[in-house]
């Protein structure tokens, strides 16, 4: 399958490596590969993830540590949504977005 970032997946993303390099930019970098790494998984086996129809229809979700990766399968093509930490309120992060 292929495998597609939004806008939001790649804001996600953008602030892990910022938070996380406040104290170590090479971790930073390193982490946010790992998860990108584990998305391109996700595109050859996209239904491992987990099936999240309480935030949102056709949504799934997939950990990754303490992050969850949330995504959809569009016909061939796995959609990133977003990646949050496991602590955040899911359901008003997606509340937000369209």
């Amino acid at each position: 399958m292929k495998l597609r970032y939004r806008r939001s997946a790649i804001e996600h993303l953008a602030e892990i490596r910022s938070y996380i390099g406040r104290d170590d930019p090479a971790a930073a970098g390193r982490f946010v590969a790992a998860i990108r790494t584990r998305c391109r998984f996700l595109a050859e086996q996209p239904h491992i993830g987990h099936e999240r129809p309480d935030v949102r229809p056709g949504l799934r979700s997939f950990p990754i540590q303490s992050y969850v990766v949330f995504y959809r399968i569009i016909d061939d093509t796995v959609e990133n949504v977003s990646v949050l930490h496991g602590s955040r309120d899911i359901e008003a992060v997606f509340r937000e977005q369209p």
